[in-house]
Formats: structure tokens, C-alpha cells, sequence
């Protein structure tokens, strides 16, 4: 087994929650990472907790097609019916329906007691790649200076 440092490449050094993981493969590395690192920082947790549409991991729901993402251009609103967002949440957890029942009650009422350890872990292990930004670099291919 190899060892990694995993590191968010968009985060900046007094923010960025690097760490060395023991892996067999980049594509594992960054799978314990969100699982162990990631699902747990506070700036993970901050995301999901945010109800705004402001590049948190609730916009998803809100603004997806062309003409959603026009109207919160020029008006600043989504307009996005609260059916079309409750769906668009429970396919995002159709993997886990009972996170996405947390999900969908911690939206409705703000309560955080309801986001837990699992709903993190499970959102930061299914966002798409892209989105995180992580890198995984093979320690013996980074220069060791003595």
C-alpha cells in the first residue's frame, strides 16, 4: 500500500485540510479522504448546513436547467416550485432514502440536529468529483528534501 497527499487544489493554504492517506490507488486515496477528512471539516458541514443559493450544496436543488440558472441571473430568485426541489433532493439521496428524509427535514426546519455523521459522509462521498477539487499526489513521486 502507497501513501497519498490528499489536498482540496482550490483551497487556500490556511484553509486547505490536507492529509497523508495510505491507499493502493489515487481513486482510493480521495475515497478515504472524503470519508475521513473531508466529510468532517467544517467547511464541509457549513456547505450542506447552508440553505442559501449562494454556491452551497443546496443550490443544486434550486437552479439546474438553463432557465432556471437565466432566472436567478436576472432576478436573483430561483422560482423553482418547493415540489421540484423536494424531488430533485430525494434523487440525490435515492441511494438512501432515509438520509434524504433527514435532508429534506432538516431543510424544512433548520433543525441541524438532524444533519449527522452519516448525511455528511454520504454527501461528501456522492458530489461529483469536480466539485471538491481534491488532488492526490503518490508521496515518493514528491521531492524529499533532507
Amino acid at each position: 500500500m502507497a501513501s497519498y497527499f490528499v489536498a482540496c487544489f482550490d483551497a487556500g493554504v490556511n484553509s486547505m485540510e490536507a492529509a497523508v492517506i495510505a491507499a493502493s490507488s489515487e481513486a482510493e486515496a480521495i475515497a478515504k479522504y472524503l470519508t475521513h477528512v473531508l466529510a468532517f471539516s467544517a467547511f464541509h458541514r457549513e456547505d450542506v448546513l447552508d440553505r442559501s443559493i449562494n454556491l452551497s450544496f443546496a443550490e443544486r436543488f434550486f437552479i439546474t436547467s438553463t432557465q432556471e440558472k437565466t432566472r436567478f441571473r436576472e432576478e436573483a430568485k430561483s422560482g423553482t416550485e418547493k415540489e421540484i426541489v423536494i424531488s430533485r433532493m430525494r434523487a440525490f439521496f435515492a441511494d438512501s432514502p432515509i438520509l434524504g428524509d433527514r435532508y429534506v427535514a432538516y431543510f424544512d426546519s433548520g433543525n441541524e440536529e438532524l444533519i449527522n455523521d452519516e448525511v455528511l459522509v454520504f454527501i461528501a462521498q456522492k458530489k461529483p468529483q469536480e466539485e471538491h477539487g481534491l488532488v492526490a499526489i503518490l508521496l515518493d513521486d514528491l521531492p524529499h528534501v533532507q
